[in-house]
């Protein structure tokens, strides 16, 4: 059973990056970073975005305890493929993709979440139902996730 305060869960993050010195964010939370926009060694996020998503997925709550993730416990890997403008390529996108894929089992890769805008930047468009996203549609513009 998964206990959402455990570390049982990885959640690989596609996004414009996460700042991992954030309060509810630190401590080892991001077990791995790829930066395919400015090639950074070290997890950064110029734009805010996907430090937000990181946090709705697996913030502490340690910064204020009304805004805890839903799993708290969940590891994180970061891959940065959007950058200070939160724009990115097609080719960045599917690379993180197939980074996440391929590392899996090395982290123990359960859940990729890419927001929509990436499905715009793959798709040219908003995607419609079924096509282009392997997570499908979502309410509103939020993140996307597909389990692996």
């Amino acid at each position: 059973m998964f206990d959402r305060h455990a570390c049982n869960m990885v959640v690989a993050i596609i996004d414009t990056g996460i700042d991992a010195a954030h309060v509810d964010l630190n401590n080892g939370k991001v077990l791995a970073w790829q930066d395919w926009v400015n090639n950074k060694p070290t997890p950064y996020d110029d734009h805010g975005h996907g430090s937000h998503v990181s946090g709705i997925v697996a913030g502490t709550g340690t910064g204020d305890p009304n805004y805890t993730g839903v799993a708290p416990g969940a590891a994180l890997i970061g891959l940065k493929v959007l950058d200070q403008n939160g724009s990115g390529t097609l080719s960045n996108v599917a690379a993180a993709v197939d980074w996440a894929v391929q590392h899996k089992s090395d982290y123990n890769i359960r859940v990729i979440s890419m927001s929509r805008r990436q499905m715009r930047i793959m798709c040219g468009r908003r995607p419609a139902r079924g096509r282009c996203s392997a997570a499908g549609e979502g309410a509103g513009h939020g993140p996307q996730a597909v389990g692996l």
